[in-house]
C-alpha cells in the first residue's frame, strides 16, 4: 500500500539521512530533507525549487518525493501548483468505488451550521484534515467561534509540539510550535483560537510505537482536568476514523474513557479523490463550498463511513492563481503588489507579531514573476501588515507597511 500523508515524527527522523547540501537518489526520503533543511529559516520556495529541478528518472518512490514537493509548496502558498503535482507525480489509489446516492430530494447544506448542531450533543467532537489540503484548516477556524459559544474551550491539535512554549501557552503562533504551523492557514487556525480564547493543547506521541493509544490517553488526561468544558480535537487523516479502525484514537477514547466523540471527516470526499464517483457527486449536487449531505433534517449515510459523517470539499477553483476558498470562508481581499517588483517572494507578517516574535508565521506568501503570472495578496479586511521583498536567491530587497 502507498503511503498517502506525511507524518511529522517521519520528517524529523529523516534528517539523518541526507548529506547536506546534496540529493541523495538512492535515499528515497533526501526530498523531505530538503523541506526541512529549509524551514529554518523559513524558505519554502528554495525548497519547492530544488524539488522541481529534480532528475525524476532517478526518483525511486515518487509518490513520497511527490508529498515533500507538495509539503513546499503548501508553505510557499502555491496552491495550484501543489495541485497539479498532485495529479502528475503522486500515486493515489481511488477510494471511492460506485456512484452515491444521486436524489434531487437530497440537498447540499453548508458544513459549518451542521457541525456546529451536531457538536452541541456532545463534549468532544474531533474532525480530521489532510495535511496537503490547507482548505481543510480554513473550514475549522471558520468553526471556532460558535464552537466557542456552546461550550468548547480547550483545542487539542496533532501538529502542536509538546513543551514548545511552556510558559507562553497563549501566544500567537511562531515557527517553532509545530512543522505544519509554518502554513499559513495552519498559522492562522491557531492565531484565531488564540484570540478566541481556546486553550490550547499539544496531546500527539509521533514517533512511538502504539501512538494512537498514548493520544487518547494524553486527551482523556486533558479532559479530566477540565470535566465540565468541551474539547476540539484536530487530528489528520485516520485517526479519528473510528468506524475504520478500532487502533485509532476515536477508538481508544471509547474503550479506555468511555468517551464517544463526535467524529467527522474531510479527508475522503475532498479534491485529492482521484476518482470519477467524486466528480459526479459534486456536480451533481452543485457543490461549490464545504456541505452535508441532508435528507430533510437528516444527515445522508454516505458509501464510506469512517467517521459519524463526511464533509464534502470541492475542487480549488482560483482567481488571479490564488484559491477562491480563503477569499470565500476566509473573508480575505485583494491586496496589489508593488508594481515595480518583478520577481521574487513576498512575505507578508501581522504588524504586532512581526515585531514581537523571532519566528511569525507569515499570513500570507506568494512568489511574483513574469513567466508564472502575477498574484494579488490575500489579506484579513482589518490589521496593519508588514510585507517582506526577496529577490529569487532569499535575498532581502525591501520592507514595505500596509
Amino acid at each position: 500500500m502507498k503511503i498517502h500523508f506525511i507524518l511529522i515524527s517521519l520528517l524529523a527522523a529523516f534528517s539523518s539521512f541526507a548529506q547536506k547540501g546534496a540529493i541523495d537518489y538512492t535515499d528515497v526520503f533526501w526530498p523531505f530533507d530538503v523541506v526541512r533543511k529549509n524551514l529554518m529559516p523559513f524558505r519554502p520556495y528554495r525548497a519547492a525549487c530544488i524539488l522541481e529541478k529534480a532528475d525524476t528518472l532517478r526518483i525511486k518512490e515518487r509518490d513520497l518525493y511527490g508529498q515533500a514537493w507538495m509539503t513546499a509548496l503548501c508553505f510557499a502558498g502555491d496552491i495550484r501548483k501543489k495541485n497539479e503535482v498532485a495529479e502528475k507525480i503522486r500515486e493515489l489509489s481511488p477510494i471511492l468505488e460506485k456512484d452515491e446516492l444521486l436524489d434531487v430530494s437530497i440537498r447540499a447544506f453548508p458544513a459549518q451550521p451542521i457541525v456546529i448542531r451536531e457538536a452541541c450533543k456532545t463534549s468532544v467532537t474531533m474532525i480530521n484534515e489532510a495535511h496537503l489540503y490547507p482548505e481543510h484548516r480554513v473550514l475549522v477556524k471558520s468553526l471556532l467561534r460558535d464552537l466557542y459559544d456552546i461550550g468548547y474551550r480547550h483545542f487539542c491539535v496533532e501538529d502542536l509540539v509538546v513543551s514548545s512554549r511552556p510558559d507562553e501557552p497563549s501566544e500567537m503562533p511562531q515557527q517553532t510550535d509545530g512543522f505544519y504551523i509554518n502554513e499559513i492557514c495552519m498559522g492562522d487556525l491557531i492565531r484565531e483560537a488564540v484570540h478566541i480564547g481556546f486553550q490550547l493543547h499539544a496531546y500527539d506521541a509521533p514517533g512511538t510505537i502504539n501512538r494512537d493509544s498514548i493520544a487518547a490517553r494524553n486527551l482523556l488526561a486533558i479532559y479530566e482536568k477540565h470535566p465540565d468544558e468541551k474539547m476540539l480535537v484536530y487530528c489528520g487523516f485516520s485517526h479519528n476514523m473510528e468506524h475504520r479502525k478500532s487502533t485509532c484514537v476515536a477508538a481508544y477514547l471509547k474503550r479506555i474513557a468511555g468517551l464517544d466523540p463526535l467524529t467527522i471527516d474531510q479527508t475522503v470526499y475532498c479534491e485529492k479523490e482521484p476518482s470519477v464517483f467524486y466528480t459526479r457527486l459534486i456536480d451533481f449536487y452543485q457543490i461549490d463550498q464545504p456541505a452535508v449531505l441532508i435528507s430533510g433534517d437528516t444527515i445522508c449515510r454516505m458509501n464510506i463511513t469512517y467517521c459519524d459523517f463526511h464533509i464534502l470539499t470541492p475542487p480549488t477553483r482560483y482567481t488571479h492563481e490564488r484559491p477562491d476558498w480563503l477569499r470565500q470562508i476566509d473573508r480575505r481581499i485583494a491586496y496589489p503588489l508593488d508594481p515595480s517588483f518583478e520577481k521574487g517572494i513576498v512575505e507578508v507578517y501581522r504588524w504586532e507579531e512581526f515585531v514581537k516574535y523571532k519566528l511569525p508565521v507569515p499570513i500570507d506568501i506568494v512568489r511574483v514573476d513574469a513567466a508564472y503570472g502575477r498574484s494579488d495578496l490575500l489579506l484579513p479586511p482589518t490589521g496593519r501588515f508588514v510585507c517582506k521583498y526577496y529577490d529569487p536567491a532569499y535575498k532581502p530587497v525591501y520592507m514595505r507597511i500596509l
